[in-house]
Formats: structure tokens, sequence, C-alpha cells
């Protein structure tokens, strides 16, 4: 009775010791991507899958920090300490056109629920010189989390290009921002770039 007991007893701890390392492998997934890597083979999907009917600008990458989160995420300083291991952003490398995508790398499942909610509270679509994006949305998978600011008509590609990378399973997007009628006037007019 009594060998039956142990028997019972250690498989029950086996069990257990199982399933917590279990969770704690699901929580360091994602830790080895290369951040900037992804989000450039996240952009290069996405254009692929929109073909040349949709417009995207050619772009800069940047590096963010907690000293410059404010502009590229809409997060303070301390939001970024507390949250973030590293992120990467590509933005328009002309400011009269509206684009950001950032892909940020969090702390754990949980920073990127967090985070997730942060951007959506404190990102300004109308945070470039003369533009301002069409519709501003936030997804997360993972310890991953994908910020655009970019055409309507592009969106949902960027939404699936960063599905498809990641194998967590992708939360709901929050469509954060919508712009409604025209961009406003900046500086007493619109401006018009063409390059031959």
């Amino acid at each position: 009775m009594m060998k039956r007991f142990l028997s019972l007893s250690l498989m029950v701890l086996i069990i257990i010791s199982l399933i917590l390392s279990g969770c704690a492998k699901k929580e360091e997934a994602g830790l080895d991507v290369d951040t900037k890597e992804a989000l450039q083979t996240i952009m290069d999907n996405a254009k692929a899958a929109v073909g040349e009917d949709a417009f995207i600008p050619f772009t800069l990458d940047m590096e963010v920090t907690a000293d410059n989160c404010d502009g590229y995420l809409g997060l303070t300083s301390d939001q970024f300490k507390q949250y973030v291991m590293e992120s990467y952003t590509l933005i328009a490398a002309i400011n009269a056109q509206a684009f950001d995508l950032a892909l940020v790398k969090c702390k754990d499942y949980a920073s990127a629920k967090e985070i997730k909610k942060l951007i959506a509270e404190g990102f300004d679509p109308a945070n470039r010189i003369c533009a301002v994006s069409e519709v501003a949305f936030v997804v997360d998978s993972g310890r991953f989390v994908l910020l655009g600011g970019v055409a309507v008509n592009t969106a949902e590609s960027f939404q699936k290009a960063f599905s498809d990378y990641f194998e967590e399973k992708t939360g709901d997007v929050n469509t954060f921002f919508e712009r409604s009628g025209e961009a406003p006037a900046v500086g007493g007019g619109g401006m018009d770039i063409s390059i031959n």
C-alpha cells in the first residue's frame, strides 16, 4: 500500500513539473528571434502580398529605445524599460508620407498584452510633419507586438504577414485610429513630390 502511494505521489510530482516546465518554455518562446530581421521579413511579405496595387513608401529602419520611444510607439521611457526588451521601426523616408511599422519584443507574454494596450492609448498617428496615417492598429502574438500606421488598403497584409511569421496564436487586432475625410493640411498646404 505504501509503495503504491509513493509511486502515485512521484507520478503526480513528475506531471506537475512537466506542466510547469512546459509553461516556462512557452514564456521563453521568441527570445532568440532577431527583432530587426523579423520586422524586415514582415515588411517584405506584406509588400509582396499587396503588389503594385498599393503604395508602400521607401522606408528607413530605426532602433527604438527608451529615449525615443515616445515618438515611435507612444510609450514613456519608464514603460519601455519596464516591459520591452527591444524594438525596431520602419518609417517613411520622406516626412510627407505617413508610414509607421514597428515590432516590439517584450519581456514576456503579459508585458506584450500591456504594451499593446499602452500603444493604442499613447501612439499619435499624426506624429509626422506633413502626413497622417489612414489607419493605425496594434496586434500581439506571444511576446511580440506589431504597430502599424499605414494606408487602409495595406493594413490587412501587414497583419497577415505578422500572424504568419510567428507560431503563437495571434491576438485580436486593435484598430485604434481610422482617419475620416482628407488629411489636414500642415504649414499652409499639401506637398506634391514626384521622383523621375
